[in-house]
């Protein structure tokens, strides 16, 4: 048996096997969004072995008269980056809540993006990522 031709292909094997392990970026950073009509929450539910770096989050509004004030975040823990160094990250579940300012008091939902971009411990980092949720607003007072 020539093994130096079965080397390569296991190696190929098992680099695969490892790749499909990772959870889509979907499940590694769920989130759920709501508004109490004064701010907007979004509680984030990320899985275990993958956080999300603070300075890569953010959330804005699509919807025409109706503006979100400074995201407030809880305390996450410092971890070093080989790429950028000390950061800011977010793991397991947390909250990350914005006022929200409406001079159209006729909005009945909020078209919510939020940015995003985590890596997993493993050694998988997922590219930025922009997603947009729909939120519906109590009317306005």
């Amino acid at each position: 048996m020539n093994y130096h031709l079965l080397i390569p292909a296991l190696l190929a094997f098992t680099s695969v096997g490892a790749k499909d392990q990772f959870l889509p970026a979907e499940q590694a950073f769920s989130y759920i969004a709501e508004s109490n009509g004064t701010s907007v929450t979004v509680e984030w539910n990320v899985a275990p072995g993958y956080y999300l770096y603070k300075s890569r989050m953010g959330l804005a509004s699509e919807t025409p008269g109706v503006t979100l004030g400074e995201a407030r975040y809880p305390k996450g823990e410092v971890h070093y980056d080989e790429y950028f160094g000390d950061q800011e990250i977010f793991r397991d579940d947390f909250n990350v809540t914005a006022p929200i300012t409406r001079t159209d008091g006729s909005a009945r939902e909020l078209v919510l993006t939020v940015r995003l971009q985590g890596c997993a411990d493993a050694g998988l980092c997922y590219p930025p990522e922009v997603r947009k949720v729909k939120i519906a607003l109590a009317p306005a007072k």
